[in-house]
């Protein structure tokens, strides 16, 4: 089977660890953990590789063309859809950034909805059918904002402390793949307190936010996210219906 697995993200060094970047920053760790590499495809201006990968558990074999759209974000689809069409893909995965969902959140769908991506848009207008879409939340999430947090909430709670629980928590997750472990109502009753007084983005414009770079916080939990991330996205390439039972990760 053709497997075609897109990542979505911003051409060029400036934009290599902001949030819109994302797409790029899993699917690179993707070609890494394959030990494939990446070549320019001048005609559908696009980075791509190829890997082919055995499910250990049946005889099934999935060939995987890894793309990354060398064009502006809402241009995605004029890159993906040909090399879709040329290497007669069967399925197509997405990864991409989700602004509606606070950072850390992972979310599985096979559905062609956009929510506002202008990527997704580009793709929708260049592909008509549904696909598999890994959704990774960069929304602001107050948790990791121990100073603000100081700021927000009551001077009796101890918010370094709290962000560090909320991560040493996330890592459990992580690790154990619990499922509910980050639905504490201590974390949720404490960010709900604080985001009456913040929004999501941190008062920032939504195009600046996104165009930013990750915090240094978000980043080191990002290099402990990668492993389960790809974990899932093997899931999502042989298995998408169980996908989201298993390695969905809900932080609203």
């Amino acid at each position: 089977m053709n497997v075609l697995v897109a990542g979505l993200g911003n051409v060029g060094s400036k934009y290599e660890l902001t949030r819109h970047n994302i797409g790029f920053i899993i699917l690179d760790a993707l070609a890494s953990k394959l030990g494939t590499s990446f070549s320019l495809d001048k005609k559908a201006n696009a980075l791509v590789a190829s890997h082919k990968l055995l499910e250990s558990n049946s005889s099934q074999t999935y060939n995987l063309i890894l793309v990354k759209p060398q064009t502006f974000m809402n241009l995605s689809g004029t890159a993906i859809a040909p090399l879709y069409n040329y290497y007669k893909c069967e399925r197509l995965v997405v990864i991409h950034d989700e602004l509606d969902l606070p950072f850390g959140s992972l979310n599985y769908k096979e559905t062609s909805s956009t929510a506002g991506h202008n990527g997704l848009k580009s793709i929708n207008q260049h592909l008509s059918l549904p696909y598999s879409k890994l959704r990774f939340g960069i929304g602001f999430n107050i948790l990791l904002y121990p100073e603000l947090l100081t700021k927000l909430i009551s001077s009796n709670i101890d918010a370094y402390k709290i962000t560090q629980d909320y991560i040493d928590s996330y890592k459990e997750k992580l690790s154990n793949n619990t499922k509910g472990i980050m639905s504490g109502s201590e974390f949720k009753n404490i960010a709900l307190a604080a985001l009456k007084s913040a929004n999501k983005t941190n008062h920032e414009e939504v195009s600046n936010y996104v165009l930013n770079n990750f915090s240094k916080t978000e980043l080191l939990l990002l290099k402990d996210m990668l492993p389960f991330i790809l974990q899932a996205l093997f899931s999502l390439i042989t298995s998408p219906s169980s996908t989201q039972n298993k390695y969905g990760i809900n932080l609203k």
